[in-house]
């Protein structure tokens, strides 16, 4: 019995003293080893710098108001509430885990978190926010109506029904970045722009089940981003909220009129409509807020602009884009290939690098500007169409056509010596020479094997 109650001893110690075991039933969360019974304990409790970990998931009451600096590892862990869970008035970082909001009708706000003045909020790319959809859609991160000084830096992932929405006055100072990396997919806007805001979005994914992004105020620039929608494009003026779906960008003025600036360096924008832009609150002055340039990207859809023209300098289309858009300077050229027509625009550089996967049977045609096109296969046809000059494997292409004749291979006589400037008989001889010699020491060792 003595040895039974020893073995039984041993085992509880050893249990003791495993990692975590110290942990008491029912603490939320930690700050280094000190535990609390709840997150919002810690918080209060924490000091400037601090990281707090949960050490299970949190089911909130009330909000946690962060006005410190902290990083809040979720351990693995999801903090939900149906109400806004946090609300950021300095610097929080969250890394490693998933923040919820359940909505429902008598919720006060619909987004899982809120950032306010001078509010600084990074998300690391190991969390997921979720709004899910109850009674009523609600948002995943949300910037105040009143915000001004405020940056969010997003590398994580965003699911269910609404993204990131920003708010605020006409005279603020906004930052947003989402990185590279980061997916935001979500049956509503992935993001809305309403408020003032200097906005980049790198490669990042955003798929929407309305209007991927929707921009009715600041300056919004995408590096490579992926935005997708997959609703049917219709519009409907609105003074508080979305004004589109079925469009992968859209450029909506808002009632509060002010200045938008939108540049799409590099990505891919695939709806109804790729890009959109529109002033549905009916006053004709607020375009004039409004700036417009396509430098590059792949757009999968129409691209239409009811009030702005010339914003279009580049990129790859699988719809014709209106003359009216193109830049003036800009080559337009478009290649049809079996069933499928492309259309590519951009410098004479781009453009020609763009078909330089050009096949035989291909049609090119050149709508504007000048192009050179070299080393192109046999049997392709270029028409210019346009007023510029226009050149296919060294021939002047015309408005009937030309049809390429594959550059012939240079013929090469690798022991022909040189001719012109470049012979020298000194040195041809001295190579040729050696060239004997070590044939001919060569014949020798053999000859000799075989004796």
């Amino acid at each position: 019995m003595k040895k039974l109650f020893g073995i039984l001893f041993s085992m509880l110690a050893a249990v003791i003293l495993l990692p975590g075991a110290v942990s008491a039933a029912g603490n939320e969360a930690k700050i280094g080893d000190t535990e609390y019974v709840t997150l919002l304990a810690a918080v209060n409790a924490a000091e400037d710098g601090d990281t707090i970990t949960l050490i299970e998931n949190v089911a909130l009451t009330l909000p946690v108001k962060i006005n410190k600096s902290l990083t809040i590892d979720l351990g693995g862990f999801t903090v939900s509430r149906s109400n806004y869970s946090f609300d950021v008035y300095d610097e929080l970082t969250l890394k490693n885990g998933t923040v919820q909001l359940n909505y429902s009708t008598a919720a006060e706000s619909r987004a899982s978190i809120w950032l306010r003045e001078d509010a600084k909020l990074t998300v690391a790319e190991d969390v997921t926010v979720q709004a899910i959809k109850n009674n009523e859609p609600g948002w995943a991160i949300g910037l105040y109506s009143d915000v001004d000084g405020a940056t969010l830096i997003f590398n994580g992932t965003i699911k269910g029904e609404g993204g990131i929405t920003v708010n605020g006055k006409v005279t603020t100072n906004n930052t947003i970045q989402i990185n590279n990396g980061a997916k935001i997919e979500t049956e509503g806007s992935a993001f809305y722009q309403a408020g003032n805001a200097t906005t980049t979005i790198g490669a990042a994914t955003l798929t929407s089940g309305t209007t991927a992004v929707e921009v009715r105020a600041g300056t919004l620039t995408l590096d490579g981003a992926t935005l997708t929608t997959t609703g049917q494009f219709s519009e409907k003026p609105n003074g508080n909220g979305l004004t589109t779906t079925g469009v992968a960008l859209a450029v909506s003025q808002h009632t509060t009129n002010q200045p938008i600036n939108v540049t799409v360096n590099s990505g891919s924008l695939t709806g109804e409509k790729a890009f959109y832009e529109a002033d549905l609150q009916d006053d004709e002055a607020s375009s004039e807020f409004v700036t417009l340039s396509l430098a590059g990207g792949n757009y999968n859809g129409a691209v239409a602009s009811v009030n702005h023209t010339e914003f279009v300098s580049g990129g790859i289309f699988n719809q014709p884009v209106e003359a009216a858009y193109v830049i003036p300077d800009s080559t337009v050229a478009n290649r049809t290939s079996g069933d499928t027509t492309t259309y590519f625009i951009g410098t004479p550089t781009t453009v020609a690098a763009n078909l330089a996967d050009t096949k035989a049977g291909d049609a090119i045609e050149v709508t504007q500007g000048d192009l050179e096109l070299a080393a192109l296969p046999g049997d392709v046809t270029v028409k210019n169409t346009g007023e510029g000059t226009v050149t296919a494997n060294g021939e002047t292409a015309t408005a009937e056509g030309v049809t390429t004749v594959a550059p012939a291979e240079p013929e090469t006589d690798p022991i022909s010596p040189p001719t012109g400037d470049a012979f020298n008989p000194v040195v041809w001889a001295i190579v040729t020479g050696l060239a004997a010699i070590l044939f001919g020491a060569t014949l020798y060792q053999s000859r000799k094997q075989r004796r």
